[in-house]
């Protein structure tokens, strides 16, 4: 340390106006810098994680769905990897403030502090929205795989038997249709889906949406809507199309 600035440890004082600054920080101000660090830099990394599974597990499981909504899929992936290689940055750089590679001063340390607060700021208006909406594709494609596995099934039920089942859970009795349960709708936390969890099914004698959020199967003896099986929603989706359309 230059002989001209006393160390604070020795009982030195910084000259008035001066922030304290040395090639690593004082003990006390590198601790300061770190815990600032930490405490935006762990949740930060842990919401890209969670983010990272939702895009990724989403986009490979429902990839005709990703590929129907590219545009967005792609601003998606890269805002995932644009944030996940500032993360590995952040993190490279707190490692080296702890091994106190990195000079430090007090004016920059509590300058971090407000930018802390205007991170904070920005995964609640901003990054948390961002990630709702993910839940909420993600469980949008988790109904319609189910509405495929459900319409699959009672395809094999016709062309085996000759005639759609009289109820659609019969179809979770008998392994050669291909349906170990009735799937479930709005099954997907987080997605604020304006129904609740729910794998019942509604048999009627016509098509009709009264927005129960449930299955709904026509089961008239004969007719063009025989064997239809539909959500029985009148909400839209993240596309503006109504669930009871599909």
């Amino acid at each position: 340390m230059n002989e001209t600035q006393p160390s604070l440890a020795q009982g030195g004082q910084v000259p008035e106006g001066q922030p304290f600054s040395s090639p690593g920080g004082g003990p006390a101000l590198r601790r300061l810098e770190l815990a600032v660090r930490l405490l935006w830099l762990v949740p930060v990394t842990a919401a890209v994680c969670a983010q990272a599974v939702f895009v990724l597990g989403w986009t490979l499981r429902f990839p005709q769905t990703a590929l129907a909504n590219a545009p967005r899929t792609g601003l998606e992936l890269v805002f995932l990897a644009v944030i996940f290689w500032w993360c590995v940055r952040a993190w490279r750089r707190t490692v080296s403030i702890a091994r106190g590679e990195v000079p430090l001063s007090t004016a920059w340390v509590l300058l971090r502090c407000g930018a802390v607060f205007l991170l904070c700021a920005f995964v609640g208006l901003v990054a948390l929205p961002k990630g709702l909406e993910v839940r909420r594709l993600y469980g949008e494609a988790l109904n319609r795989d189910g509405l495929r596995l459900l319409r699959n099934a009672l395809q094999r039920r016709l062309s085996a038997a000759g005639r759609y089942p009289d109820d659609p859970r019969e179809l979770a009795k008998d392994p050669r249709d291909g349906l170990a349960a009735i799937p479930w709708l709005w099954d997907t936390w987080g997605a604020r889906f304006p129904h609740h969890p729910t794998a019942e099914v509604s048999v009627r004698y016509k098509m009709e949406a009264v927005d129960t959020g449930q299955w709904a199967y026509v089961a008239v003896p004969s007719g063009p809507e025989r064997g239809a099986i539909y959500v029985d929603c009148t909400h839209t989706d993240s596309v503006g199309r109504a669930w009871a359309a599909y």
